[in-house]
């Protein structure tokens, strides 16, 4: 076996991580688009979502693993959808109060589901707060708003990133 020096050794490692690291992200990704499988009124959602989570992050001055947990965060933020039913979820026109306040326990499902696994904390507020409104009320904002308003000490106030149904 030919022996390699440190500094080979380093790059070769760095690019075992790189590559581990960007296969991570394409898993989660997928799993988010399976989500999107179920639930086509998003289309792209959490692609789109987690793109402009991660440039606002950036210009906020967050950097490396908490920029990293923001798109985890936002590409893993609806999965608790998959715990709806889809006669609610799929449902047409608008929905009833008690469809309404069905939809918006799927925070509190993808906190659940997230809840087992080694993850940066900013990954399950971002899922816990999806539907969180700067002052605490529940209310569609995207993401880790609330993370960067409370980091900001709430002089931002950001609106929702897309549409989404919303009670009369």
């Amino acid at each position: 076996m030919k022996e390699i020096g440190i500094s080979e050794f380093r790059v070769k490692c760095s690019a075992i991580l790189e590559r581990v690291r960007k296969t991570h992200l394409q898993t989660i990704a997928a799993l988010s688009r399976s989500m999107e499988a179920k639930d086509l009124y998003t289309g792209n959602h959490t692609e789109r979502v987690a793109a402009v989570a991660v440039g606002i992050a950036r210009r906020l001055g967050f950097r490396d693993e908490e920029l990293e947990a923001i798109e985890i965060g936002a590409l893993l933020h609806d999965i608790g959808k998959i715990g709806i039913p889809e006669q609610v979820l799929l449902k047409p026109g608008k929905l009833t109060e008690d469809e309404w306040e069905l939809i918006k326990t799927h925070p509190v499902i993808s906190d659940y589901i997230l809840s087992e696994l080694d993850l940066h904390p900013f990954v399950r507020q971002c899922a816990r707060s999806s539907h969180e409104r700067i002052d605490g009320e529940p209310r569609i904002i995207k993401l880790f708003v609330t993370q960067v308003a409370r980091r900001i000490d709430g002089r931002w106030k950001f609106v929702s990133m897309q549409a989404t149904r919303l009670p009369d």
